[in-house]
């Protein structure tokens, strides 16, 4: 078949199949995307023991895209024209403060860090559409006849955090790090808005010790545990746990109206919690030729946070809630041979893995 028929316009083969051409060449449409990533590091050293650090980091997207419909295409047919514009603005900036304590007592190393960091996301997005176009030389929403459609919103997020570490090294014998944060998240209400997540682990290099002896073979040996929580608070939505209400759409007689979101409102929503803990070996053979690491983990989550189904009757269709928990077990084996050093090097990495995933908890 011919793309163009004999007036000049777009051949079609049947009334239900549109010329591609015609979809490419009929309308346009753009899409821009404008971003900025802020990085900003400052260091006050205020004793030869003790560093204080700030750090401030942006990252600023603009987001804008454009549809052109004349009356001449398929979708702008019917409308005389049709234009739509979308404009799209996402900021996230942060600031982190941190005090850090290092002193040498002897063969004992001490490390203490102590932070404080904000961070706050905001979400604006504005829509509008306009029909009803005088010529398709006229592209923009100012010369619609009518504008059919629009709608704007603002959604805003923050994270509070503080947060602490203690490092105790023995001689690069011995090894133990202590840490704690807490974190303050707006998706929550504010009687479970905080969580706590402690953690520990420990070192031994057992190759130092002076009864293990010198070898040819094993170069260095070392065991490695550790257990701790961290805490979830992605994959949901920012006002999960507030009424909501909608002005979309809701209008009688042409009088402004509300209604109630889809999804019940949930207070005693709360941080998703995983423990972990693991245990591991790593042993260096050959003067340190060939690195071999074992480790061991498992995972237990509870409070996982999912959006389900309830009973419409409730005037909802659903809830986001805390409503299960899973099991997350597995092996990691790997090796790395130091083939060639020098001026020319040469690694190879092998690595082996063993996962175990068992859900034990849903909603009902």
């Amino acid at each position: 078949y011919a793309i163009y028929a004999a007036d000049g316009s777009y051949n079609s083969v049947n009334p239900g199949l549109y010329n591609p051409l015609e979809l490419i060449d009929g309308q346009e449409q753009t899409s821009k995307k404008y971003r900025t990533i802020v990085n900003l590091k400052g260091e006050w050293k205020i004793l030869p023991v003790l560093t204080y650090r700030i750090g401030l980091d942006g990252d600023y997207n603009i987001m804008h895209e454009r549809g052109y419909f004349p009356a001449t295409s398929i979708q702008g047919a019917t409308s005389k024209g049709e234009v739509t514009d979308y404009r799209g603005f996402s900021f996230t900036q942060l600031i982190e403060h941190t005090l850090d304590f290092k002193k040498k007592f002897g063969d004992l190393d001490l490390g203490v860090l102590a932070g404080y960091s904000y961070q706050k996301t905001k979400i604006d997005n504005a829509y509008v559409g306009g029909i009803n176009f005088l010529s398709p030389s006229l592209k923009y929403i100012t010369s619609a006849g009518e504008i059919d459609t629009g709608s704007s919103s603002l959604q805003e997020y923050a994270l509070q955090s503080f947060f602490g570490r203690v490092n105790l090294n023995y001689a690069e014998r011995y090894l133990l790090e202590l840490s704690l944060r807490s974190d303050a998240s707006s998706k929550f209400s504010s009687a479970n808005r905080v969580g706590y997540f402690p953690a520990a682990s420990a070192g031994w290099r057992i190759s130092d010790e002076s009864w293990f002896g010198k070898s040819d073979v094993v170069s260095d040996l070392k065991l490695r545990a550790s257990v701790g929580y961290t805490g979830n608070q992605e994959g949901i939505g920012y006002y999960e746990y507030h009424n909501i209400y909608s002005a979309s759409g809701v209008k009688y007689d042409g009088n402004p109206g509300l209604s109630f979101a889809s999804s019940k409102p949930n207070a005693d929503l709360t941080w998703e919690k995983t423990l972990q803990y693991g245990a591991g070996i790593d042993v260096s053979l050959f003067n340190h030729r060939i690195d071999v690491s074992l480790d061991w983990y498992k995972k237990d989550t509870h409070d996982l946070l999912l959006s389900h189904s309830i009973n419409a009757l409730s005037g909802y269709s659903s809830i986001t809630d805390n409503v299960g928990s899973m099991t997350n077990t597995g092996i990691d084996f790997t090796v790395t041979s130091h083939n060639l050093t020098g001026e020319l090097s040469w690694n190879t990495n092998f690595n082996l893995s063993w996962v175990k995933n068992k859900v034990t908890g849903l909603a009902n």
